[in-house]
């Protein structure tokens, strides 16, 4: 480590807060002996946490000054990046946390696909597709993991029998690779001799999906699969990405 990475790391440890350990951004609250403390923790501190004097109602413009342009460090175990726009960096970044829907492991993004590859098995990318224990009088759930463009995402599907309703919904969960402004198009049919149905919808590339939005899903009635169930309930999955690509 050169000189200057270490007067550096030296100011990123000297600028953390002392109750979180999180690094201090402008604007800074410091006690009259000069302690700095976050924004976040002066809400819930009546001392300064260091020397237990009062705060200073004093604007420190240099300290703020230093604090606006000094980058941040990522916060995630194995990650080295220091960069300016941190909130953006560790919402993509590759060693940020995820789970896998399958089983209890937890762990870093980048190593999602080598688990999935490892204990389980990625859903294929034919379009035909069954569900041999559908039953139109039965509550059905499942989940299947995909991996396509170099992302992987889940593909969840829910079936209400009671409320009728048939609910296929898909969660990305991008790498460090992916395109941020990317979007998945996804589109689902269903086939007879007599009849066919279909839906489509986009499936954005955000890490901090809410999966209680109605975003990144189909909702098909679950009226129209008597039509359809035959031996298990087939349908076609035709995935495309904005570039261009698709598979069916």
């Amino acid at each position: 480590m050169s000189n200057l990475e270490e007067i550096f790391m030296e100011l990123l440890e000297t600028s953390r807060c002392p109750v979180c350990f999180e690094r201090c951004s402008s604007p800074v609250t410091c006690c009259i002996n000069g302690h700095a403390i976050c924004d976040k923790c002066r809400l819930t501190q009546k001392h300064c946490p260091v020397c237990r004097c009062n705060f200073s109602c004093e604007k420190h413009t240099i300290l703020n000054k230093i604090l606006e342009i000094l980058p941040y460090q990522c916060k995630y175990e194995g990650c080295s990046q220091i960069v300016r726009n941190i909130k953006d960096h560790e919402k993509w970044c590759g060693y940020r946390p995820t789970s896998c829907r399958l089983c209890k492991w937890t762990g870093q993004v980048n190593y999602l696909t080598k688990h999935i590859i490892a204990l389980h098995c990625f859903a294929s990318a034919d379009a035909n597709r069954t569900i041999p224990e559908f039953r139109v009088d039965t509550s059905f759930s499942s989940t299947l993991p995909h991996f396509l463009f170099g992302q992987v995402f889940w593909k969840i599907i829910q079936y209400d029998h009671v409320k009728q309703k048939f609910n296929m919904k898909f969660v990305c969960v991008p790498n460090e690779d992916a395109e941020k402004k990317e979007e998945f198009h996804i589109r689902v049919e269903f086939n007879s001799e007599e009849i066919s149905y279909h839906a489509s919808s986009k499936v954005y590339y955000n890490p901090e999906y809410d999966e209680t939005s109605k975003k990144n899903q189909i909702l098909f009635d679950g009226n129209i699969f008597e039509h359809f169930v035959n031996n298990g309930l087939e349908y076609n999955l035709i995935v495309i990405s904005n570039v261009g690509d698709s598979i069916k």
